[in-house]
């Protein structure tokens, strides 16, 4: 007969590997951001956005554990216990080491956005300046005659 830690310990195991996942995402996330692939990043993060559906998922159903006095759980054995507790521990760990990879990455998806802005509107003003000569009658090209007669 399964105790109810018996699906506790699997959810923080089933949360552990969506955070490790996360995590390994997050450092692709940042080598596509720094190297200007926005095709990759888009596609990176379609399956980062499964992920989080998943660890969103285990946390409701870890949410009725969330109410339960822990001291008052039954578990198979001490052992089990401590084991599920280090792994709740590592998860805590992996968590905010995702939340300040996401920080970075924003951050340097911000100044990668800045660059090119500033690119484009360099190559807009240049366009203007172009179209301005082009444009403008005054501005032909004529010849200019330099033979002499002697």
């Amino acid at each position: 007969m399964p105790f109810d830690t018996d699906i506790l310990h699997d959810l923080v195991g089933k949360k552990h590997d969506l955070l490790v996942q996360l995590r390994d995402v997050g450092l692709r996330q940042r080598e596509l951001i720094e190297g200007g692939d926005m095709t990759q990043l888009l596609k990176l993060l379609s399956s980062k956005q499964r992920l989080l559906n998943g660890l969103q998922t285990i946390e409701r159903q870890m949410d009725p554990f969330r109410q339960q006095n822990p001291a008052e759980r039954t578990w198979r054995s001490p052992a089990d216990r401590d084991r599920c507790a280090k792994l709740a521990a590592h998860c805590e760990t992996l968590l905010v080491e995702v939340v300040e990879q996401e920080k970075r990455s924003e951050s340097r998806l911000i100044a990668h956005r800045d660059r090119v802005a500033v690119q484009l509107e360099g190559a807009h003003q240049t366009a203007q300046a172009r179209s301005a000569y082009v444009d403008n009658p005054a501005y032909e090209l004529r010849q200019l005659d330099l033979s002499s007669e002697n």
